[in-house]
């Protein structure tokens, strides 16, 4: 079972996301021109033809002879190849040397008028990242999974991505693909402890006894208690109590 929040035990703004990657070379012959439109037009010696235009709202489009069609709303594009510099020649290769092994893929990438973050493609996924009216980062998808984060944990998630939630989305989207019904949430509750859970009846808690020391626990059994100094230095050492949680949970929790 793969687990969400190694999303805030790493600086996400270092990870290099699946449509972030720099393409590798091929051995091929590619011609990029610009049509009167301002159009990017692409053919390579193995007759891939594609376009990146940009409709009247502001998306991006890229579309192919092989029948696939991508869409990036507005705002999102530039997210999205922030590792390419702005060289849409660049962009244009890659996607066309990628989606161009595909055939009738459609894919659309928006953000809606509440400001949430949509996917769709036409082989029946559907993806969202939003917050609700607490301030909880929640992750869905058609396949029935759930991801949820409490207000406390979507902050340090936005603080350790650039405040970059689209970012997060696709990485979310990428490491959710091969799951299904699964639910998992972390929370702080309103004594201050934190909380994990999740459908397959896993759950751990973190929290502070009357003599000071934190207390971790799961329903495997574990029970594991630290006094202060020694919980202060793993803070500092993993960088907040939320990220010592998740390590927790990682080596006790989760281990197979």
């Amino acid at each position: 079972m793969k687990r969400y929040l190694f999303l805030i035990l790493v600086a996400i703004s270092s990870l290099t996301l699946l449509a972030q990657r720099r393409p590798a070379k091929e051995n091929r012959r590619v011609n990029i021109t610009t049509n009167i439109h301002g159009d990017l037009k692409y053919e390579d010696s193995k007759g891939l033809k594609a376009t990146l235009s940009e409709n009247i709202f502001g998306d991006k489009i890229y579309e192919d002879n092989r029948n696939n069609k991508v869409t990036y709303g507005k705002g999102i594009w530039e997210v999205v190849f922030y590792d390419f510099y702005d060289d849409e020649y660049y962009v244009l290769e890659w996607l066309a040397s990628t989606l161009g092994k595909e055939s009738g893929c459609k894919e659309e990438y928006k953000r809606n008028i509440h400001g949430d973050l949509q996917y769709e493609s036409n082989r029946g996924i559907k993806a969202s990242l939003s917050k609700n009216i607490f301030d909880d980062g929640i992750y869905k998808d058609s396949r029935g999974n759930e991801i949820k984060y409490s207000k406390e944990y979507w902050a340090e998630i936005m603080n350790d991505s650039g405040n970059n939630d689209i970012q997060v989305f696709f990485l979310m989207i990428d490491q959710t693909q091969d799951l299904r019904d699964y639910k998992e949430e972390y929370s702080i509750d309103i004594f201050g402890h934190q909380q994990f859970k999740n459908n397959q009846r896993e759950s751990a808690s973190l929290s502070k006894d009357i003599f000071d020391n934190m207390v971790y626990k799961d329903n495997k059994g574990n029970e594991l208690k630290y006094t202060q100094p020694v919980w202060n230095k793993m803070v500092r050492r993993q960088g907040s109590a939320q990220k010592v949680f998740i390590s927790l949970l990682h080596r006790f929790l989760f281990q197979q």
